[in-house]
């Protein structure tokens, strides 16, 4: 309930007075004729007078009150107007007294006619004042609500400007911590409006925390969905390094100047016309589905892994290797292609990778074993490539059924062959060949439970037995071939 106030009571008062004096008077008068026919006419008017003459009292009393309420706040047109309605009422109460002491039945309707139509036009006029008292306050609620807009966007770290569909959000020196929560309501504001460009300025920028980056990042990402088109202004160093550092400068372009970003209809680099046949000519041709036929195009399985283990992303080749659906295998941690007897030592692994994640390209690929849908296990070969964004670093892993199995059966058939042609020759250079396979094998039984560093030395060590016993065979099976040494 709303809270009674002093000028609650007053206009209270002031009106019920008000319909008592007038709405009396015209009743009254309407009444007249029938009231006479049953002689009580005098009667009547004599109870009206003791009931009107308290609300007259009252509407002048409450009259004055009114008029000091507003006497601060008066225009020339409400004075004016005050004027003729008090000229007014003394003329409606000097006429209601002539027509009480009037001795002839004309003097009275002649009376009581111009006290009715003076009381009606107090009434007029009183409205004509109220509609003129409220007008001012709202326009002096109007004054003072304009007054606190401006203040509030003198104290808006975040002002925004708007030129048709395009929203230009002003950044303060510091964007950090403290107001990175004003930061995120105000860009997700603009883009919920439907702002098609979002230039954010940050020429007036001098520092950005990681909090400041993440806000930024995540209404870019929110922008991406609701097809606006972030800018970012950025003119010192500092900002733009971490800005870089982040990886928002692959999410969205950052321009050098205000002009440059606000030019219509350009990107850096590239003139209207270039933008928006590269733009037509991108929602024609690539779209998601051409994506994924090129990845699925691909020979090569690929897997991308979030920061928390679990497979965001993966190809028809990969799905094929592990023989599993694609969608079995996104959500999955990747964790589980890993036999249960290293699984543990690859978490340890994918975590100190995570924290130091570096490129390890396709000459340099790691062979592991996986681990298949049907609990199979094989060889595979995989590089790793870090993925950083604005939110957190994906790992990109390129996955090679390794063809180990095939190298060896071949090995294997030349071991056979030379050891047909001559077999007490080759006694000696099988015991050896077979001593250094197995050596191989406890070399990289060691290296499975080994840190990085270290079991990629013993790995090469073991490639290295691998390679001189492949040599020694071929040597032994070229000389046989050749006897003469021509």
């Amino acid at each position: 309930m709303l809270a009674v106030s002093w000028d609650t009571i007053r206009l209270f008062l002031h009106v019920l007075a008000a319909t008592i004096w007038v709405g009396g008077q015209l009743v009254l008068a309407a009444l007249v004729p029938i009231l006479r026919k049953g002689g009580v006419a005098t009667e009547a008017a004599r109870r009206f007078n003791q009931v009107a003459w308290v609300a007259f009292a009252v509407l002048v009393a409450t009259g004055i009150w009114n008029v000091a309420a507003v006497s601060g706040q008066m225009s020339p047109s409400y004075r004016t107007t005050l004027i003729i309605k008090l000229v007014v009422v003394v003329i409606s109460g000097v006429t209601a007294a002539l027509h009480l002491r009037s001795r002839t039945a004309r003097g009275r309707a002649i009376f009581g006619a111009l006290t009715g139509l003076s009381a009606l036009a107090a009434l007029f006029l009183g409205v004509l004042l109220a509609g003129l008292t409220s007008a001012a306050k709202r326009r002096k609620v109007g004054h003072h609500q304009t007054r606190r807009g401006e203040a509030a966007m003198r104290d808006d770290p975040f002002p925004v400007a708007w030129a048709g569909r395009q929203a230009l959000v002003a950044f303060p020196g510091h964007v950090g911590i403290s107001n990175v929560g004003q930061l995120r309501d105000r860009l997700l504001a603009v883009i919920n409006r439907g702002a098609a460009v979002l230039i954010a300025d940050m020429t007036g920028t001098a520092s950005c925390d990681h909090a400041g980056v993440e806000a930024l990042a995540r209404a870019c990402q929110q922008a991406a969905i609701s097809g606006t088109q972030v800018r970012l202004v950025v003119t010192a160093p500092g900002v733009r390094r971490v800005l870089a550092i982040e990886g928002l400068d692959r999410m969205v372009p950052i321009y050098p100047s205000l002009g440059a970003a606000t030019e219509d209809g350009h990107g850096p680099g590239q003139s209207r016309a270039d933008r928006a046949a590269f733009s037509a000519a991108t929602a024609r041709s690539v779209t998601p589905a051409v994506l994924w036929q090129l990845l699925d195009a691909l020979g090569d399985g690929l897997l991308m892994v979030a920061h928390d283990g679990k497979i965001v992303l993966v190809n028809r080749r990969c799905a094929e290797i592990f023989g599993y659906r694609r969608e079995e295998l996104t959500g999955l941690p990747v964790d589980a292609l890993v036999p249960s007897e290293v699984r543990a030592a690859h978490q340890g692994y994918r975590a100190g990778y995570h924290k130091e994640p570096e490129p390890r390209p396709m000459a340099e690929r790691v062979r592991l074993v996986a681990l298949r849908r049907d609990g199979a296990t094989l060889p595979v070969e995989i590089s790793l490539s870090p993925l950083p964004t604005a939110s957190e670093t994906f790992i990109l892993a390129v996955i090679r059924a390794a063809i180990e199995p095939e190298q060896r059966h071949d090995l294997l058939d030349l071991a056979r062959g030379v050891a047909a042609d001559q077999p007490q020759v080759t006694g000696d250079l099988l015991d050896r060949v077979v001593g250094q396979l197995f050596q191989v094998g406890l070399s990289v039984q060691a290296a499975s439970g080994l840190p990085g560093d270290v079991a990629r030395e013993r790995l090469a060590k073991a490639l290295d037995q691998l390679d001189d016993a492949i040599e020694e065979i071929r040597n032994y099976a070229f000389e046989r071939s050749d006897p003469l040494g021509t």
